[in-house]
Formats: structure tokens, sequence, C-alpha cells
């Protein structure tokens, strides 16, 4: 499957009234790519897991699982955890499981691996009424995985959760990718997209933004401010230097993009040594929640 398109979009589009959900959304997701789907509150992250899932019907537009490798029997491959996670709070988590196995129709014939892939090994036969929101949200990502699905789906696997609950369950998610699944998350939290996925596609309004590596799309980089009095031999000095992504001239002002963590004291000085007195060095980080709004905004 080295290659294969896991899940095409295309021309996706669908309203609830005079509401539009989702308009013309084109997407591609490959093999073991852990995608984030990003945006703010109603810019249609769960309309779309909810079409790719069979749950809603586009109003036009279309999506191919697996490039119909599996036909009827795509649904087996997937993986959901859609909203909040509803189990026997009476039960325990073996027994739980077991009812999402017989659901499945899976032949999976014990939950060691899961339990201990989510941190419930030890609290397996406690009720889930007993359990806290964290863990819940651990069983149910469980419950996601009974059947060794292709693809895992997650709807903002960490909302409400605490700090504590948020890191154990991005590890989780990363665990999982590390095996060579495929992830679709939504999310509007820009710091866990960053965190766990490789790739990022940017919603609002039910409109793509943009999509693309992570990296590419959403960077911490800094912007360094410069002025000196010969701005055209500074400027031709910083584009000899690797590590300047960016230049960029605002009147009297060279505005420059380096990497997180650049050492700005070295800078002065290697442009000490070509002859560059600097009037002026202001170090600007470029947030990532910045970099985002921007988008969202324009």
């Amino acid at each position: 499957m080295d290659g294969m398109n896991v899940l095409s979009i295309k021309d996706t589009s669908k309203s609830y009234g005079n509401i539009e959900a989702l308009n013309g959304l084109n997407l591609q997701v490959q093999q073991g790519e852990i995608w984030g789907i990003l945006g703010p509150n109603g810019s249609g992250k769960t309309t779309i897991l909810g079409i790719v899932l069979g749950i809603i019907h586009q109003d036009s537009g279309s999506f191919h699982w697996f490039e119909d490798k599996y036909g009827d029997h795509v649904r087996t491959k997937l993986g959901a955890l859609l909203e909040t996670p509803n189990f026997y709070p009476y039960l325990h988590a073996d027994d739980n499981l077991a009812i999402i196995r017989h659901i499945k129709r899976s032949k999976e014939t014990n939950f060691d691996q899961l339990l201990e892939l989510v941190g419930l090994k030890e609290r397996r036969k406690s009720k889930f009424s007993g359990y806290s929101l964290g863990m819940r949200q651990r069983l149910a990502i469980a419950a996601a995985l009974v059947g060794d699905p292709e693809v895992l789906i997650l709807d903002e696997p960490t909302n409400g959760l605490d700090p504590a609950g948020i890191a154990d369950v991005r590890s989780i998610i990363l665990k999982i990718a590390s095996r060579g699944k495929t992830i679709i998350m939504a999310s509007h939290m820009l710091d866990e997209v960053e965190k766990i996925c490789s790739h990022v596609a940017i919603l609002k309004k039910g409109r793509l933004l943009t999509e693309g590596l992570v990296g590419s799309i959403l960077s911490d980089d800094m912007t360094i401010e410069l002025q000196s009095e010969d701005l055209v031999l500074l400027e031709k000095i910083l584009r000899e230097m690797n590590q300047v992504n960016q230049i960029r001239r605002i009147n009297s002002i060279l505005e420059i993009t380096v990497p997180k963590g650049f050492d700005s004291a070295t800078l002065n000085r290697q442009l000490m040594d070509k002859g560059i007195v600097l009037q002026q060095l202001v170090i600007k980080k470029h947030s990532l929640e910045t970099e985002f709004l921007e988008i969202v905004n324009k």
C-alpha cells in the first residue's frame, strides 16, 4: 500500500439550510501520515469526519477510501472516536471492549496489548464508572483500535482533559502512528496539532484555507529586525547565510526570518567581522498562534 491514497476527498460540500458547513473541500491523505484538521469551532471539522465515516451524506462531491480497494468492507479498516465515548458504567474495561468486539465482528481474542498501549492494563477490572475523564478517553481510543483498523479517526481527542491527560493522549496517538497507522485528527488546539501531526489542513467556515506539511504551514521561526547605515551590503551578506530563511526590507529596516533558537549574538559578531555595525537588532518571536490567526484572518 506504499504510496496509495488512503483517503481522497474531491469537491465535497455540505449545507444545513442556509449554513454552509463545507464548501468544495479537496484533500488527499496517504498511508502513515498524521493529519490535523485544524480550525475554529464551526469551521467544518466534525462535518468532514462525519461524511468520510458515512454518518453524514454530502450534498455534492465524493470521497474514496484506499482507492476503493476494500469495496463494501472499507468500514472494517477504520477506527473512530467521535464526541463523548459511551460505555456501560457498571462493566469493566475487558467487558466493554468485548461488546465493541462483538459489534465490529472482530476475531480479537484478548485485549492485553490494547490496554497496555493506552495505560489501562492495571485498571482493566475496574468499573467504567470509576474512571477519570482521561481514562475514559484512553479506553475509547482502545475501543477504536479493536479489529486492528488501518486508519484511526479522532474528533477533538484531548478536549476537556487536564494537562496530564492531554500529554497521555498525545503520547498514545504518537505510539499508534509509530506502528504505521494513518491518523486523521480534528482539533481546534493549535499546539496539539503542531506536536502530533505531520500534515495540517486549516479550515474556516467550511473552506480549506491551506494544507500541507506542518513545518511548511505552521512555523515558530523567529523574526529579527536589523538596521545599519549600509542596508545594501547588509542584505548582500545576509543572503549568503544559510540560516536566514527570508529577508524583507521595510523602509530603513531589514526583517529576516531565522529558525527557532537562532543565536543572535553570533549573527552580530559575524556581521561586525564583515564590517557591518548594527544600529538595531530586535528579536520578535513569531508565535504559532500569531501565524495561525494570520492564515485564518486573511
